[in-house]
């Protein structure tokens, strides 16, 4: 089975890609091999913890070190969205960084339409582009109109506004 890769198309020195949830268990060093094949150097899960047992990815972050990508965590509930707090905006400063090297960072959560593309958004909100072309950009490469929930899009919008007003 291919490893399904959505990559975004941005003008970084880097790239962000949309990835589905690995399969678990047996088959999840096979999915980090996947993924370093297909040229990530990074990947952030969004599942919660819950979901990391049931899917059997606990290994995950083990498989993808051993596989020469960095691993993040961002635990954030099903349709919901993260805290921004300092944590989160230290991890966001962390991701750009990871970017503007030129890395490319695979964003996942159960069907990576709500969690990773929202998380995915704020990276290129960082970078200047606007939340409705973010989410169109990040559409067209997932096949699928994202993010999943009002809530997730408001926050984006939010967090765009912030950004605007820090640097006005």
């Amino acid at each position: 089975m291919k490893t399904e890769v959505y990559w975004t198309n941005e003008n970084f020195p880097g790239r962000i890609a949309l990835v589905p949830r690995p399969r678990g268990a047996d088959w999840l060093e096979d999915e980090a091999i996947a993924w370093n094949n297909a040229g990530l150097n990074t990947i952030v899960s969004m599942l919660e913890r819950d979901e990391v047992e049931s899917f059997g990815l606990e290994r995950e972050g083990e498989f993808c070190r051993l596989n020469g990508i960095e691993f993040f965590s961002i635990p954030v509930a099903d349709r919901g969205v993260p805290i921004l707090n300092e944590s989160f905006y230290r991890l966001l400063d962390k991701l750009k960084n990871l970017l503007l090297q030129g890395k490319s960072i695979g964003i996942h959560c159960r069907q990576s339409i709500g969690r990773a593309p929202l998380l995915a958004a704020f990276l290129m909100i960082s970078f200047g582009i606007e939340p409705n072309e973010a989410f169109r950009q990040l559409s067209i490469a997932r096949g699928l109109q994202v993010p999943e929930t009002d809530e997730q899009k408001s926050l984006a919008e939010k967090f765009y506004e912030e950004s605007v007003a820090v640097h006005s």
